[in-house]
């Protein structure tokens, strides 16, 4: 998604990195509403109700904050594709309004962690599994198994 070319600037930073989560903070700081309103993205009303009070911070504070939960249904399409497309990248790409991100971004996180503390889970049962010679852990066994490799006689080589 061309923002420039719309008219629309915006700001963004990376906000977190975690496994293969990264979370990125977009704001709209400012918006051509006579070019969005030309392009059909906004009536031609608003852009003149936005030219005429333009030195009112609160209705142009209002009108970004409505440009921008308006660009969340198709940023994350355009997002999606053009990763795909120049990066070769497949993502999950997800755009959330502020009061959201909270709520979204820590279901995310217990996710990852849900992920990583199964597969330590496994790694772990696996190495149990190779050190006994058991496919199946039972209470005891690496007990067992340190007294039997301990009683083994060692050979020279």
């Amino acid at each position: 998604m061309q923002l420039a070319s719309k008219g629309i600037r915006v700001e963004m930073s990376e906000c977190l990195r975690k496994e293969n989560l990264v979370v990125f903070s977009i704001r709209v700081v400012s918006a051509d509403f006579q070019r969005l309103a030309a392009l059909g993205l906004v009536p031609g009303f608003v852009a003149s109700l936005v030219q005429c009070f333009e030195f009112i911070p609160p209705l142009i504070d209002t009108a970004l904050r409505r440009l921008t939960k308006s660009l969340l249904t198709d940023l994350p399409g355009s997002v999606k594709s053009d990763l795909s497309l120049r990066g070769g990248v497949d993502a999950d790409v997800s755009a959330r309004p502020s009061e959201e991100e909270a709520d979204y971004l820590f279901e995310a996180l217990a996710a990852i962690d849900r992920a990583a503390e199964e597969r330590r889970k496994t790694e772990f049962g696996k190495a149990i599994n190779e050190f006994t010679g058991k496919d199946h852990y039972q209470f005891g066994d690496i007990t067992k198994t340190c007294i039997t490799k301990m009683r083994r006689p060692k050979t020279l080589l």
